[in-house]
């Protein structure tokens, strides 16, 4: 699978890193073919994917259109608390970074295996990925 996610700096001196949206396409749910389950491959390397976060207020966590569904705004959020703020470099260590990339991504794959109906095995490939980290300035 194609990895790709766009992810955007929402409010540099609150958040490490946000995620705005990932672009995934989609095939049928009757067309998937592959050798492994992609949750059978996540639960071999030890990674569990958490709960979407559940919209609030006028979010929307995903929409799809077409065979293309897009994933927005995902933070951080870990228990539904954000696991981590500030500036890499300054008030975040690099591996805190690192950290809260990672989470994101799981947020990502968690939205994504919603709009998917659970198949994360739909997703033929991500379309787009960009990441923006609040760091400092040196």
């Amino acid at each position: 699978m194609d990895n790709g996610l766009f992810l955007q700096r929402l409010h540099a001196d609150a958040f490490c890193l946000a995620i705005t949206f990932s672009v995934c396409k989609l095939t049928p749910p009757s067309i998937t073919e592959f050798s492994m389950p992609i949750t059978q491959r996540l639960a071999e390397l030890g990674i569990t994917l958490p709960q979407p976060a559940a919209p609030v207020a006028a979010y929307v966590p995903y929409v799809i259109t077409g065979n293309l569904v897009y994933v927005s705004g995902q933070l951080p959020m870990d228990n539904g608390q954000v696991k981590v703020t500030g500036r890499v470099g300054s008030d975040v260590s690099l591996e805190n970074g690192q950290l809260a990339a990672r989470v994101c991504a799981l947020n990502i794959l968690a939205q994504v295996q919603a709009a998917c109906g659970g198949d994360l095995n739909r997703v033929e490939r991500c379309v787009k990925l960009g990441g923006f980290v609040a760091s400092s300035a040196d």
